[in-house]
């Protein structure tokens, strides 16, 4: 894939989502995370297993996570929240 980043102290899932996440470059829930996942890797992940990697890269401090209402939404970290991003 063109422009990825691969961190050695991640594995290939979580560095593909990470990776999802900084093209994308705005804050999505897990939902729009796995789409966009599968579409771009021709993945077969579920939500779950694509949470269990966004955890990790949460814990390592890679991604923020953030409620709002009902919802978790992910991005890198030092990346601005527009409140319309979220609805």
């Amino acid at each position: 894939m063109k422009d990825e980043v691969l961190l050695e102290n991640l594995p290939r899932t979580a560095n593909r989502i990470l990776n999802v996440l900084w093209r994308c470059n705005k804050a999505m829930g897990v939902e729009e995370l796995t789409e966009a996942l599968n579409r771009e890797y021709v993945e077969h992940l579920n939500r779950r297993e694509v949470q269990k990697f966004v955890r990790l890269l949460v814990h390592a401090e890679y991604v923020e996570a953030r409620r709002c209402r009902f919802h978790i939404y992910y991005q890198t970290l030092g990346f601005e929240y527009v409140a319309e991003d979220m609805y």
